[in-house]
């Protein structure tokens, strides 16, 4: 989870654990901590998260800026990892920016319902 806002982060967590969707939950305050430890497991070969809900507007790095640096590495990594984009803002140029990445699972808005989390998981 990438996002700069402690009470999501914190909110989706809680449901995240409660439900058991996934054995561990990491989070990043922006971008560019989450860029680092990606990167740096897929170059060690370790393994990679099976979800990412990645936030557009964070300071220092954005969501936007991350997936242009995802968009460079192996095809093979990016159909491992299914990042949701997510949002406050319904701006809808967002949406239309977000289709210039294929390798996206979704955007969604905030806040996400417990329900899609199982879904995804």
């Amino acid at each position: 989870m990438v996002d700069d806002d402690p009470i999501f982060k914190m909110v989706i967590k809680k449901t995240i654990l409660k439900t058991n969707l996934f054995e561990q939950v990491l989070e990043f305050d922006d971008a560019e901590e989450a860029w680092n430890e990606i990167s740096q497991r897929n170059l060690e070969q370790r393994t990679l998260p099976d979800v990412l809900f990645l936030d557009i507007n964070m300071p220092r790095t954005d969501g936007w800026q991350f997936l242009n640096n995802f968009k460079a590495l192996d095809p093979m990594v990016q159909r491992k990892i299914k990042i949701y984009l997510i949002s406050s803002s319904v701006y809808h140029g967002d949406k239309d920016q977000a289709a210039g990445y294929p390798f996206l699972a979704g955007f969604l808005t905030k806040p996400i319902e417990t329900n899609f989390l199982i879904s995804v998981a």
